[in-house]
């Protein structure tokens, strides 16, 4: 039985793949399983990161674009879309809880510091989806390229 281990390097791995009759396919199935863990670890991430645990047109938002190609290889991406009953963009709602929200321009009045301006703390939530959703995805990215070199 052939095993896929990520391990191993990232150039040996694609010599494994080139081995094959359509590694771009099965680097996209593998995506593809993957980007439902990234998905869930995202919204769980955006959850904690939200004061108003309540809020979840901002969790509920985010869908995966489908696995890809381009000239860097296979990718997904995990964003919001749509907008909220105010017609604010949920990917504006998203840099906010990211960053943070500020004033801009403060009528003349000189601030003495950045939180003075700062009317939105920055919650941040993107690499805590990342970090909880990486070993999930590798090891389903691992499951599937093993299961296709074992056809």
């Amino acid at each position: 039985m052939g095993k896929a281990k990520l391990d191993v390097g990232f150039d040996d791995l694609l010599k494994m793949l080139d081995k094959l009759e359509a590694p771009e396919e099965i680097a996209k199935k593998a995506v593809g399983k993957a980007e439902k863990a990234l998905l869930k670890s995202t919204k769980a991430a955006v959850k904690n990161s939200l004061i108003n645990k309540g809020s979840s047109g901002l969790v509920n938002s985010f869908t995966p674009t489908g696995a890809k190609e381009n000239q860097w290889g296979v990718y997904s991406v995990v964003r919001p879309v749509g907008s909220d009953s105010d017609g604010i963009e949920y990917s504006q709602k998203a840099l906010w809880l990211e960053y943070g929200r500020y004033r801009v321009g403060n009528a003349g009045r000189k601030a003495n510091s950045i939180e003075e301006n700062q009317v939105q703390r920055a919650r941040p939530w993107r690499q805590a989806a990342v970090n909880n959703a990486e070993a999930e995805v590798i090891r389903i990215i691992e499951d599937t390229i093993s299961q296709e070199v074992d056809k």
